[in-house]
C-alpha cells in the first residue's frame, strides 16, 4: 500500500481488513513489532465488515505513521500470523516519502535511497562531488554541520550560499571528497558509508545521508 507523501507534522494514519476466507475462527494476529515509527492497532472485523470482505474471520488494522519518520522513501512491513497454519506468516507493506523541510538536489544525489554516489573511480586519483540542500520553509537562520561521518578519511564540508536563494529559501553546499591515494574499497550497500548532518531545524535535529563508492587500483 502507497501512502505518498506524507505530513512533515501530523500522523498519517490508515486502516486496512485481513481476513481469511477458509477458516472462520482464524483471525490473524500480529507477529513481531513494527518499526519504532509505526503503530499498529488491531480490533475484530464485525459481522459487516467480514461480510464486505468476503471472509470468515479477521482483524481491522488501524496504521499510525508518527511524523518522526526518517527523511526520504519507505518501505516496511507489518507480519501476522495465524495459529491454524503454524509457521505461515502474512504482511501488509506500506511504502511512501517524508519529504521533509529539506530539498536535496545534485546530479551525485540519488533520491530515492539518499544517497551520495561518487561511482567508480581510481584510489590513487580520488573524487570530489557536491549536492546542495535547500531549506524548504522560511525557518530563520539555519546552521548544518557534520556530526558523524565514515570513513573517517572522507573529507566533508558545509557552507550556505550567500544570499536567499528564491522567496526566503536558503542553500547550503555539502562537498564530499575522498582524497587521493587511500587504499582501494568498496563501499557500496550494506558497507556502504554515511554522513549524520545535524541541523538547528526544530523538526529534523540530524539527518543521515549515504555514501557510496568503489575506488579500485
Amino acid at each position: 500500500m502507497s501512502l505518498g507523501t506524507i505530513s512533515d507534522n501530523d500522523p498519517t494514519k490508515f486502516s486496512a481488513a485481513v481476513a481469511s476466507k477458509i477458516f472462520d475462527d482464524a483471525a490473524p494476529v500480529l507477529d513481531g513489532t513494527p518499526a519504532a515509527f509505526i503503530d499498529v492497532e488491531t480490533l475484530p472485523l464485525s459481522k459487516e465488515e467480514l461480510a464486505e470482505v468476503n471472509g470468515l474471520s479477521g482483524i481491522r488494522v488501524n496504521v499510525t505513521i508518527k511524523p518522526e519518520m526518517p527523511l526520504g522513501d519507505f518501505s516496511e512491513k507489518i507480519w501476522f500470523s495465524t495459529p491454524k497454519v503454524p509457521g505461515y506468516r502474512m504482511s501488509l507493506e506500506i511504502s511512501g516519502r517524508r519529504q521533509g523541510p529539506f530539498l536535496f538536489v545534485g546530479e551525485d544525489w540519488h533520491d530515492k535511497s539518499s544517497t551520495i554516489r561518487l561511482g567508480d573511480f581510481p584510489a590513487k586519483k580520488g573524487k570530489k562531488v557536491r549536492i546542495s540542500i535547500f531549506s524548504a520553509e522560511k525557518d530563520g537562520p539555519l546552521t548544518l554541520e557534520v556530526a558523524e561521518q565514515d570513513p573517517a578519511e572522507m573529507i566533508v564540508k558545509i557552507h550556505q550560499r550567500e544570499g536567499d536563494v528564491n522567496d526566503g529559501q536558503v542553500q547550503h553546499y555539502v562537498d564530499v571528497e575522498i582524497p587521493a591515494g587511500l587504499p582501494p574499497a568498496r563501499r557500496v550497500y550494506e558497507k556502504g558509508g554515511y554522513i549524520v548532518i545535524k541541523t538547528s531545524h526544530p523538526q529534523v535535529p540530524t539527518m543521515k545521508l549515504r555514501v557510496s563508492y568503489i575506488s579500485g587500483t
